[in-house]
């Protein structure tokens, strides 16, 4: 059941059109610095300031997101026990620490997915 309702929010996260993403992103480039160089493992982390585009509680499953800085858009998960008190707003503004786990792949179309470790704001 997890892992169904887990593809269903993946299919739903990829079926957004690319033209909409570039909208939203661009809406938000004079606000927010290029984000940094994201990290390749677990033992790097990187903090992130942008807006959150979109952002859903899925229970046990933890919680995903994406975080634009009006160039380029990263998607995210974060464990249900570091989560489960956070909500965000579409285009609220976020400051997240990342890592970037192999284990916890889960964006569609072969794109990566950033694990969540601290929520700063």
């Amino acid at each position: 059941m997890k892992k169904t309702l887990l593809m269903t929010i993946i299919i739903l996260t990829g079926a957004c059109s690319d033209d909409v993403v570039e909208e939203i992103d661009a809406s938000f480039a004079d606000e927010y610095s290029e984000f940094p160089t994201l990290p390749v493992s677990g033992s790097q982390s990187v903090e992130l300031m942008g807006a959150m585009t979109w952002w859903f509680w899925e229970g046990d499953g933890g919680c995903f997101g994406t975080i634009t800085d009006g160039r380029q858009s990263i998607e995210l998960h974060a464990e249900a026990d570091l989560c489960e008190p956070i909500e965000y707003e579409e285009g609220q503004k976020a400051v997240i620490k990342v890592i970037y786990d192999s284990q916890k792949q889960y964006a569609p179309e072969g794109k990566k997915m950033y694990s969540i470790v601290n929520f700063i704001k």
